[in-house]
């Protein structure tokens, strides 16, 4: 699964998305803090540099389930950013992440300079979709 869901290796080949990440900013999130909630605007999605990450989705009755966990390698909140709307769960670090956080603009920049990416984004989320379908089967 992890090859479904990495595509910070394929980003970070680019010097030039390097370039356009504002100071080349890392984050940490120590264990434990919400890197966004459900239901907040996507002005960003992360790259999972280094740590664990888990889903979690709460329901209308107050009670939650987690639903996934990612590892490095991973991305987080990317369709909600494409799409500019809001998160459809929370992301909690489980251990202290690193993270680069990526805004809208940003991958939208680098997407108009390096087009071909945009087949590879499809492919992924493509993966994504896939995986997603295969465990609501069950």
């Amino acid at each position: 699964m992890s090859t479904s869901f990495s595509i910070l290796k394929q980003f970070l080949e680019q010097r030039a998305f390097l370039q356009n990440i504002p100071s080349r900013s890392l984050v940490s999130f120590p264990k434990n803090q919400f890197i966004f909630r459900e239901g907040d605007t996507a002005d960003n999605f992360y790259l999972l540099y280094r740590g664990k990450v888990r889903f979690v989705k709460y329901h209308s009755d107050g009670g939650f389930r987690f639903t996934l966990t990612l590892v490095a390698g991973s991305s987080l909140g990317l369709p909600a950013t494409l799409t500019h709307s809001s998160y459809t769960a929370s992301a909690l670090a489980t251990t202290t992440v690193w993270s680069y956080p990526i805004s809208r603009s940003t991958l939208q920049k680098f997407l108009q300079t390096y087009p071909s990416y945009y087949s590879l984004l499809a492919q992924r989320l493509a993966e994504t979709i896939t995986y997603f379908e295969k465990k609501l089967a069950y």
